[in-house]
């Protein structure tokens, strides 16, 4: 059998998918950071040919080839280093109990919604709670149970994942000092389309547009300003820092597989449910929560425009394989 490697042409044209953006990653030449491996500043401080074309304002840390997975989006960067977190935790316990060179596996999937039809990208794994060992590559492999992870694990855990996405973001230019997203629709981001400010209004909870501009969607009923905040009490196996929330309370016995279609059929779950929204007496869209929030927020109550927002955030990109 003989092959041959793809022509930059060729895999350029695998790449877009069908889209015809100026790059592959988009009209805007800043899409292309950390999506792909440049001819660089960084490469022209470090060896770089002369002949090279490079690329001001681009540091990706390599002067020619890198790594396979060097670059990749930030929601698959992400999901990289959430998966890898959770994997060296089971190959600590594995080796707490004296098996070496144990490896785990997971089922993964991306939601990029929340319960209150918002932009809410997070991950949902299905991780085998235990390893797999093998004395040879000719030997079948043997899993191994693993000891149940508690809350201290957990916490540490997340601890980790939260630091290593916020140095990712960091990394990629996408983290502001104060921590704040613009959505008041300023001149660059009007530059760059409506979609940013409509996707930074919807994980705020806020009208991206209109005469309601950055005010937040009306929920129902609603909080009284004087109420105090309380401290909020996790239950077992359920961790929060600074808007990173990790759980891991459901636990399924191998002979309980009849038990593993509930949590495969909520991952992977539509954004929207009929069954959920209704209009209001004025005829507004009224969205009803699955469970009430912490402050007892039960119904979210949409002006139309507000609602076609939501509903455009949570639409995916074209071509979008992350």
């Amino acid at each position: 059998m003989e092959l041959e490697l793809p022509t930059g042409a060729q895999w350029e044209y695998a790449a877009r998918a069908g889209a015809r953006t100026v790059w592959w990653t988009g009209d805007e030449r800043e899409s292309v950071r950390g999506a792909a491996n440049l001819a660089d500043d960084f490469a022209r401080a470090n060896g770089g040919a002369e002949q090279w074309i490079y690329e001001a304002g681009f540091d990706d840390g390599w002067t020619a080839t890198a790594p396979i997975g060097s670059f990749r989006r930030l929601c698959r960067a992400g999901r990289k280093l959430f998966l890898r977190a959770v994997f060296a935790l089971y190959a600590r316990k594995a080796r707490a109990e004296g098996v070496e060179g144990g490896r785990t596996g997971a089922v993964n999937q991306i939601q990029r919604f929340g319960s209150a039809l918002n932009a809410n990208l997070h991950f949902h794994a299905l991780v085998l709670d235990g390893v797999y060992t093998a004395p040879d590559p000719f030997t079948p492999p043997v899993f191994q149970h693993a000891t149940r992870v508690t809350d201290k694990e957990l916490a540490r855990l997340l601890f980790t994942i939260r630091s290593r996405v916020l140095r990712l973001c960091r990394r990629r230019g996408l983290m502001l000092d104060e921590g704040v997203l613009d959505v008041g629709g300023g001149a660059q981001q009007q530059e760059q389309g409506l979609l940013p400010l409509i996707h930074a209004a919807s994980i705020q909870g806020r009208v991206a547009l209109g005469p309601e501009a950055r005010k937040s969607i009306a929920r129902l009923p609603r909080t009284p300003a004087t109420r105090k905040c309380e401290a909020v009490v996790f239950q077992s196996l359920c961790a929060e820092l600074d808007g990173f929330t990790l759980h891991a309370g459901v636990r399924i016995k191998a002979q309980e597989g009849s038990r593993l279609e509930h949590p495969c059929r909520y991952v992977l779950r539509p954004p929207l449910s009929a069954e959920r929204l209704s209009p209001t007496d004025d005829g507004r869209p009224c969205w009803r929560l699955r469970a009430p929030f912490r402050d007892g927020t039960t119904l979210f109550v949409f002006d139309p425009l507000p609602f076609i927002e939501r509903l455009a955030a949570l639409v995916p990109r074209r071509a979008c394989t992350c």
